[in-house]
């Protein structure tokens, strides 16, 4: 199938010895972050031939680069008159002059003719140049294995205001190929998409292309050892613009929520993220993950992996912006995510997606503050607030305390409304006054409760009393309470005590007016602790 939409009708040139079955569609770069970054890459191509005796002298060039520079440099090697050529890769030695070996092409415009061992510095300068600019446009490609293909996408991206007319190829290689030589080989191109005359693109710059399309497999038992190079060329300069590097080696992502360019997403979703193989615990880092919306801002989010689907769940936490597009973006290179097996993202990987209006996300909580009084460390205080959702949709809370003796409990009751308990703990309280707070983290933002409560001691044994009469007309006051004590006495009367501390009794005789009521509690290890009061007898 080709799919072409009626804005593309003039900028693609259809030939019609087209192979590939693809697909290309056209987006309003204004609407994205920039998903293809504005980093300058640098290809190299290297014609050659199996029994070409000192084109090593290339290979050593691009290993060096490789070696020195790392991810921005790319590569492919065509092998000519020899049973390692591709079809029809004549063409493309012959669009660069390409007639002896080897000859070495830098994006395009710089070539060496017959490398040897003195052509690295050079090259290396004109590496260096390259560096140096910004790209003028870029081209991002991901592939991940389909039954007996390697389906294949591209975004392509205008970073400047000048329209550029561009052709877009893409290379499949193969490394570890044994010749008749017995000698084994590397980067060996294998296929071209759509051929060597390449696609015709016109970029503007609020446009984004994404091209999709399918390589066969020549050898499904060597998976690992494919790697394709796509780039973009001025076919009348020979300039190559930008391109991007793929191996299949690398951490593949099976398949992904919502899928690219989705359109109104909701406001609140969280992303998914489902991964070829295991991942490496130890190699997820939420630093390698963000999400951009079209503004620039960047949004840190929060993940969860589940070992078992070898899925990553990645949540904004926030309330996304309504009609806005975002792109997750998932870092590369060096300590990046990692499989069970070290495969890494070894540049980075996007997913562009845009928001719909709804929801809309009108959270109440209340109370806002508590005020516990006055406790004692035998002491169980709790008091709860209700948090909801007043339109009915379901909300993602995270609970942080700010303080070690409040120690907050979430309750769902729906998905739209929950109860936080506040439950105290006075054994890490402080004499005298507390004040904390209770973090609540919900998708639209971050709400602080108060928390305040007045430690009477920390002394042991405790002694709390409940109740007793400051007036009272009876001979004797009821007095009731709780200790963490064995022991209880009332001016020398002692009291017994419940399993659970608990005490109910009477103090002795009041004389008419002003009388002290002395409380006494003892522990196992003959410590004591003291309350006196005073209850005015009315004659």
């Amino acid at each position: 199938m080709i799919f072409c939409g009626l804005t593309l009708n003039r900028a693609i040139n259809l030939t019609m010895g087209m192979d590939f079955d693809f697909e290309v569609e056209l987006f309003d770069a204004s609407k994205y972050p920039v998903l293809v970054p504005e980093t300058q890459q640098v290809f190299v191509e290297v014609f050659s031939a199996t029994w070409c005796g000192w084109c090593y002298h290339a290979y050593e060039v691009y290993d060096r680069l490789s070696s020195e520079y790392g991810l921005p440099i790319h590569h492919v090697r065509y092998y000519n008159q020899d049973e390692l050529a591709m079809e029809n890769a004549s063409r493309r030695a012959l669009f660069y002059s390409a007639t002896g070996f080897p000859v070495l092409v830098v994006n395009g415009e710089k070539k060496i003719v017959g490398a040897d061992d003195q052509s690295y510095p050079r090259v290396a300068e004109w590496v260096e140049d390259y560096l140096q600019h910004s790209p003028l446009a870029g081209v991002y490609t991901y592939a991940k294995k389909e039954a007996d293909q390697l389906s294949v996408t591209a975004y392509i991206q205008n970073h400047t205001e000048q329209d550029l007319d561009v052709r877009f190829l893409s290379v499949l290689m193969e490394n570890n190929v044994m010749s008749d030589r017995n000698r084994r080989h590397n980067y060996v191109a294998r296929e071209v998409f759509p051929d060597y005359d390449g696609l015709r693109l016109h970029l503007s710059s609020n446009h984004i292309y994404r091209i999709e399309f399918s390589f066969p497999l020549p050898n499904m038992e060597k998976l690992h050892d494919y790697k394709i190079a796509s780039f973009i060329q001025n076919f009348e300069t020979k300039k190559i613009y930008n391109s991007s590097f793929f191996e299949m080696d690398s951490l593949s992502i099976n398949k992904h929520y919502p899928e690219d360019f989705s359109d109104n997403v909701p406001r609140d979703n969280r992303l998914s993220i489902s991964f070829e193989e295991p991942l490496s615990v130890s190699s997820i880092n939420e630093k390698l993950f963000s999400i951009l919306d079209k503004d620039g801002n960047v949004i840190s989010p929060q993940l969860e992996y589940f070992p078992a689907d070898q899925k990553m769940i990645v949540d904004p936490m926030t309330l996304l912006k309504s009609n806005t597009g975002y792109a997750l973006m998932i870092q590369g290179g060096g300590n990046a995510l990692a499989s069970s097996s070290r495969k890494t993202i070894r540049d980075y990987y996007c997913l562009p997606f845009k928001t719909g209006e709804s929801p809309e996300i009108n959270i109440d909580i209340s109370p806002k503050n508590f005020d516990f009084g006055s406790i004692t460390v035998i002491d169980k205080p709790m008091k709860t607030t209700i948090i909801e959702e007043k339109n009915q949709n379901a909300i993602r809370l995270q609970i942080k305390s700010m303080a070690r003796w409040i120690d907050p409990v979430l309750e769902e009751i729906k998905p739209s409304k929950y109860l936080l308990h506040f439950n105290l703990l006075p054994l890490f309280m402080q004499t005298g006054a507390n004040q904390g707070s209770v973090q609540i983290q919900t998708i639209t933002g971050q709400v602080d409760i108060s928390v305040d409560a007045y430690l009477e001691s920390t002394e042991y044994p405790a002694l709390r009393v409940d109740y007793i009469p400051y007036v009272t007309l009876q001979e004797q006051a009821k007095i009731y309470g709780r200790t963490n004590g064995y022991r209880l006495f009332v001016n020398n009367k002692e009291i017994a005590i419940a399993e659970d501390g608990y005490f109910e009794g009477y103090s002795g005789f009041l004389n008419p007016g002003f009388n002290v009521v002395v409380l006494r509690t003892i522990n196992m290890q003959r410590k004591e602790t003291q309350k006196a009061f005073i209850i005015f007898r009315l004659d």
